[in-house]
């Protein structure tokens, strides 16, 4: 399924937190391994957006996810290079 996520009208400075305990429920991977992660969620950027892909069956298959969320806004001037999936979930913007 396709959820998208305005990031434009929350107050300055905030952070937002995706929870993704439900989809990923039953999963045990390692969040330090960027190879294990990989398997399970895929973060790019489309112009000022993120987006993320959620494959729940840990395979890699991002053509067809069991979810995609489109941040709206989050990429803005770049802000997503640099930052891993494994940074985002140890710091626990994404909770898995």
């Amino acid at each position: 399924s396709r959820s998208t996520l305005s990031t434009a009208l929350l107050p300055e400075p905030t952070c937002v937190k995706l929870n993704l305990s439900s989809l990923l429920s039953g999963v045990s991977f390692d969040k330090t391994l960027a190879s294990d992660v990989a398997k399970y969620l895929q973060l790019s950027s489309s112009g000022n957006d993120a987006v993320l892909k959620v494959d729940v069956t840990g395979t890699g298959n991002f053509t067809t996810p069991a979810e995609t969320i489109n941040l709206t806004g989050a990429n803005v001037a770049g802000n997503l290079q640099g930052m891993s999936l494994t940074q985002l979930l140890n710091d626990q913007v994404i909770a898995a």
